[in-house]
C-alpha cells in the first residue's frame, strides 16, 4: 500500500501509475461541470476549501485504483480504501480549516458549508471516483 504525506497530495503530484502525467485537481466541483464549477467558484467556501478539495480530487483518483495511506500534518494516519474514506478525510480537513477562522459566526457558517459539500458529494460523487489526469 502506497503511503503519502498530506503535503504531497497536490496538483504537483506526478501520478504513481503514469509518471509522465500530473494528477487532476480543480478544487470544488467535478470535471466537465463548467457551469456548476463557475457558480461554485463564486462562493467564499471555494477559496477556503480549495486545498481540501484538491486533496479530494487526488485521493479519488488514487484510491479508485488501490488503497493508500495518508499522514496528515497532525500526525494522524488515514487508510483510504474506498470513496467513503476519501470523502471522510476531505470532510475532516474542511472542518479543521474552519477552526482557523477568527469569528465564531464564520466558523459556524463554514462548518455548515463543509457538511453541505460532504452530503452533496456523498449523494452524487460516484461518477467522479475514477483515475484522472490533466488532459
Amino acid at each position: 500500500m502506497q503511503h503519502y504525506h498530506r503535503n504531497a497530495l497536490t496538483s504537483e503530484l506526478n501520478c504513481p501509475y503514469h509518471p509522465e502525467q500530473k494528477m487532476f485537481v480543480n478544487g470544488c466541483g467535478g470535471k466537465g461541470m463548467k457551469v456548476v464549477n463557475k457558480a461554485l467558484s463564486l462562493l467564499p467556501s471555494s477559496d477556503l476549501f480549495y486545498g481540501a478539495c484538491s486533496l479530494h480530487d487526488v485521493v479519488y483518483a488514487l484510491v479508485s485504483l488501490d488503497p493508500i495511506q495518508v499522514t496528515t500534518q497532525d500526525g494522524k494516519t488515514w487508510t483510504l480504501r474506498d470513496r467513503e474514506d476519501c470523502d471522510n478525510i476531505w470532510l475532516s480537513e474542511m472542518l479543521d480549516i474552519t477552526s482557523t477562522l477568527n469569528w465564531r459566526w464564520q466558523r459556524s457558517l463554514m462548518r455548515w458549508a463543509a457538511r453541505r459539500n460532504y452530503n452533496i458529494v456523498r449523494a452524487n460523487g460516484d461518477s467522479w471516483f475514477k483515475h484522472e489526469h490533466w488532459a
